[in-house]
């Protein structure tokens, strides 16, 4: 038994040995395993440690390289610096340069001059001999030399012989010292833009510096506008027949005429030899008195003057606050360069020709529809105001290049013994459609032709009358050319519709003339609209009240007008139908008026109701339903816009059925400001000249109207508004 349990006890002793054993290999092959494990690890770790090192390495390559870069641009920052001392100390060389030609340019002026007096008394002196001799041998002597065409010795003859005597008239006015002068194409030689600068540092500077140069670059690139016949027209006033026809065609077609003796012109002109001579340079004249004023304005109101050098620093606030009698005692200061733009006339300006032109203004006043018809409830101050304008200049003034208000006509003369150098702009290559191009094509070349424009008053307005870069930065593929009218009293400038221009003063000068449209030029008028609402400041005024309430009149016209024989052309009659029917594309939406603080104060109130009758007025003109909510006089101008549109409608390559014009319309013909073939308007407006409006659109079915208005749909220009 003993041994028994002593084997049994060996036994359990030997399954625990075998247990423990089992126990033993497992524990051993943990071991393994995690030795296996850690052994992975180590690998992992000294790879991540390579990994370390060789990004440590990379790092302090990039530090290395950084500092490399940093130091070179510290070379490179010293460099540009002592190129930019360079570049100065070249700049100022070039200023004195310049400053040294313009005074050997001046002496070489000078040195003419002497010499043309020199040749001048020696041809004296032979004309006097020949005289001599010819009153010993009892001969008739002539005292023209027929190779002067101006007349014997004298530069102030003919188209000449009023303002400003003498070939150089820069000390017409009390002249600063070192101040620059210029000769002008047609020999006269006056003074430029100058202003000294008398802060310490800058003493002698010009501060008109950028308009002495603009001055100098214009008269070195234009000519006279005598010489160019195909810029501008020149002709010798006769009848006022002959006026009116020829002043008619040159607006239609776009240019420029100047009427030499025209009568009222010389009403006013005079001649002299210094501003005491001009008898327009007197307040009294300027003033309300009844027996001596001839302008009518109050001399003593407070007004805007534009200020030259205020204008090289603001140019969006150039004005100083003066009466009239501020501006008379500025007239013999030469370091005041000043000017009032279009000082409104209390008295009517008389011109008896281009009055009876402006076909805005008198279907204004008139009552040509009859009287079945009231007219206008509202009447825009703008509509007299553009009429008649007058401005007043010291010596020196230069009005850069632009497009008058709203791209109306202009007229101008010189009143009393003053003068301007009149500047017409145009640019060469203007865009032209090919005569496969379709509507769509049409309508991208009207854009260039938009654009074309606004970059040409660009150009006016630089001075170096370069044209603007492209987008891509290449030179554009045209260039500015124009010439220089030399207006003087006595003569009469007339100037089409959207014309841009610029003029220098060189000494103290009134001028008067008057805004205006006529049914010729609307074409050019409606391409003027779409360049001012494309671009702020291309012109000084904004009359769009005043000039769609003078349209509606002129359309509301036209069945009369066209009764009784007058001519009308397509272009401009498709342009009065486009700025009727689509006011929106001329008009700018109005801002809405702000509340004014002071609520008792009557001023405050008065002006909160100048906006608001403003903002109100703006927007009715521009909505799609002025004529609709409107009265019948509006009914009337809206229905003889749309008829002429859906008569005038056209077909270009792609086109699958006839559509009414849009913006493409001006681009038909050989050129865009050609008015086209004559209209038979008589025939399209004839009923409504003896039927009341109402009554011919009732004789329209609504059907036949909306699908005439689905039909042109696809249109920009879709007459949706027929009813």
């Amino acid at each position: 038994e003993g041994i028994g349990e002593r084997e049994q006890a060996i036994v359990a002793r030997e399954i625990d040995v075998s247990s423990r054993e089992d126990a033993l290999i497992k524990r051993e092959e943990l071991v393994a395993a995690r030795e296996e494990a850690v052994s992975g690890r180590e690998v992992d770790i000294c790879t991540r440690e390579y990994a370390l090192q060789q990004r440590q390495t990379t790092v302090a390559a990039r530090e290395e390289a950084a500092t490399i870069r940093e130091r070179d641009i510290c070379m490179r920052d010293e460099t540009l610096e002592k190129r930019r001392e360079a570049l100065e100390t070249r700049e100022e060389a070039a200023f004195q340069r310049h400053e040294g030609l313009d005074k050997r340019e001046e002496a070489a002026a000078k040195t003419e001059c002497d010499m043309n007096n020199r040749e001048e008394a020696l041809n004296k002196r032979d004309r006097d001999i020949t005289l001599r001799e010819g009153a010993i041998n009892n001969k008739h002597a002539s005292t023209v030399d027929p190779g002067n065409k101006e007349g014997v010795g004298s530069f102030n003859v003919g188209w000449k012989r009023f303002g400003p005597q003498g070939r150089d008239i820069s000390q017409y006015v009390p002249r600063l010292p070192d101040a620059p002068t210029v000769h002008w194409p047609t020999g006269l030689i006056t003074t430029t833009p100058f202003v000294p600068d008398v802060r310490r540092g800058k003493r002698g500077r010009n501060k008109l510096k950028w308009d002495h140069t603009y001055v100098k670059t214009v008269a070195r690139t234009f000519k006279s506008s005598r010489d160019r016949p195909d810029l501008c027209v020149h002709a010798t006033f006769t009848t006022r027949k002959a006026a009116f026809d020829l002043i008619t065609d040159c607006a239609a077609h776009g240019r420029p005429l100047v009427f030499d003796n025209f009568p009222d012109s010389l009403t006013y002109a005079s001649a002299g030899t210094s501003i005491n001579d001009d008898p327009f340079m007197n307040p009294l004249t300027w003033s309300t008195d009844r027996a001596d004023g001839i302008v009518g304005a109050n001399l003593l109101t407070p007004r805007d003057f534009q200020d030259a050098p205020r204008r090289e620093k603001h140019s969006m606030a150039p004005y100083v606050t003066a009466t009239l009698l501020d501006f008379h005692t500025w007239l013999n200061m030469p370091d005041k360069v000043r000017c009032i733009l279009d000082l409104t006339c209390g008295f009517p300006q008389r011109d008896t020709v281009t009055e009876r032109l402006a076909d805005n203004v008198i279907e204004c006043i008139s009552s040509t529809p009859g009287n079945k018809y009231s007219g206008h409830f509202d009447i825009a101050a703008d509509i007299m105001k553009t009429l008649d304008w007058f401005l007043l200049h010291t010596a020196g003034f230069l009005t850069f290049g632009h497009i008058d208000a709203s791209g109306m006509a202009t007229s101008a003369e010189i009143r009393g013994g003053g003068m301007k150098e009149w500047f017409i702009f145009v640019a060469t290559n203007m865009p032209k459609p090919k005569p496969g191009d379709t509507r769509r094509e049409r309508r991208r070349i009207h854009g260039q032709l938009i654009n074309r424009v606004l970059d040409l008053i660009e150009a006016a307005s630089t001075d170096t009358l370069e044209p603007p870069k492209t987008d891509d930065g290449k030179t554009p593929d045209w260039k500015v050319d124009g010439c220089i009218v030399e207006l003087r009293p006595g003569m009469k400038y007339y100037q089409p519709a959207g014309t841009v221009h610029g003029a220098f003063t060189p000494v103290p000068t009134a001028a008067a003339g008057k805004h205006y449209f006529t049914y010729e030029d609307l074409h050019r008028m409606e391409v003027s609209r779409r360049v001012q609402i494309a671009k702020d400041g291309v012109t000084n005024h904004n009359h769009n009240c005043g000039v769609q309430l003078m349209l509606i009149s002129m359309a509301a016209a036209l069945p009369i007008r066209a009764a009784n024989g007058q001519v009308f052309y397509r272009k401009p009659m498709i342009a009065m139908a486009l700025m009727l029917v689509r006011p929106k594309d001329y008009i700018k939406k109005a801002d809405a008026p702000e509340t004014l603080t002071g609520e008792d104060d009557k001023e405050t109130k008065a002006r909160n109701a100048e906006r608001m009758a403003e903002y109100t007025m703006t927007e009715r003109l521009r909505s799609d339903t002025w004529a609709e909510e409107g009265t019948a006089f509006d009914r009337l101008a809206y229905t003889v816009a749309t008829t002429i549109l859906l008569a005038c409608k056209t077909t270009y390559p792609g086109d699958s059925r006839p559509k009414v014009p849009g913006r493409e319309y001006i681009l038909e013909g050989d050129r865009w400001d050609d008015p086209g073939p004559p209209l038979d308007v008589r025939g399209l407006t004839d009923d409504l000249r003896t039927k009341h409006v109402d009554e011919v659109i009732k004789q329209f079915a609504p059907s036949d109207s909306e699908s005439e208005a689905g039909a042109d749909s696809d249109s920009d220009s879709d007459l949706t508004d027929l009813e």
